[in-house]
Order: C-alpha cells, then sequence, then structure tokens
C-alpha cells in the first residue's frame, strides 16, 4: 500500500479490504498507516477501519485525538463520523462536548452526520 508504483485503484482496495477487518491486531496497522499515507482518501478508510475495530478503547481515544488535533477539516469530520461505529461510544459525548464551540464542524447526536457550518465572526 505504501509503495507509490501502485495504481490508485489497488491502494484503495486493500485499504478497503483492510478497514473490513473488526480485528483488534489491525488498530495498530491502521493508525500506522493514517500517520504515513498522504492521500486523504486512503486516510478516510484507515480511519473507518479504526472506528469499526473491536478493540475496547483504544480506537475511540485515538479518533478522538484525530478529531481534535487533524489540521485537515474533512479528516478531522471523518473522524468524528467513525467515532459512531465502534464500541468505544461513551467517549463521543466527551468529543462532542470538546468540540461543541469550535464552530466548524456539527455533528448529530448519534455523532454520525457530519458537515461544515461557516465560522461566525
Amino acid at each position: 500500500m505504501r509503495d507509490s508504483r501502485e495504481g490508485s485503484d489497488a491502494r484503495r482496495a486493500a485499504m478497503s479490504a483492510l478497514s473490513m477487518s473488526r480485528s483488534a491486531r489491525t488498530l495498530l496497522l491502521l493508525e500506522n498507516l493514517f500517520e504515513t499515507l498522504p492521500a486523504r482518501d486512503l486516510k478516510q478508510r484507515a480511519l473507518n477501519g479504526i472506528g469499526r475495530n473491536d478493540n475496547n478503547e483504544a480506537p475511540a481515544i485515538y479518533l478522538i485525538k484525530v478529531a481534535e488535533t487533524d489540521q485537515d477539516l474533512e479528516i478531522r469530520e471523518s473522524a468524528i463520523a467513525s467515532l459512531g461505529r465502534g464500541p468505544g461510544q461513551k467517549n463521543l459525548v466527551e468529543l462532542i462536548n470538546t468540540i461543541d464551540g469550535d464552530g466548524q464542524v456539527e455533528t448529530s447526536k448519534a455523532g454520525r452526520n457530519c458537515r461544515r457550518t461557516p465560522v461566525k465572526g
């Protein structure tokens, strides 16, 4: 997946297949791929896989970190959306409270729908 000679379709297919695994063992691999891959769509697929992961609280903690610190608004939105897919849902309320005053990301109560809202000021 990191080989730049591979076509983008092959890379997307590989990341999609990997992100479908709910195995706790894939969590570190997906986190590493998120950190090292430059393409936004691959990063979003990695976040989707992290959100589906069956590991206890680690996926939610990682997704909250990404949602709070990533510079790319679309990546932050993907991290928030991915929080609603996994077992670590108790952290979702904490995240919503953290970003409530942000003004750039609006979330539904379930954390599944994200959309941009204009920043006033």
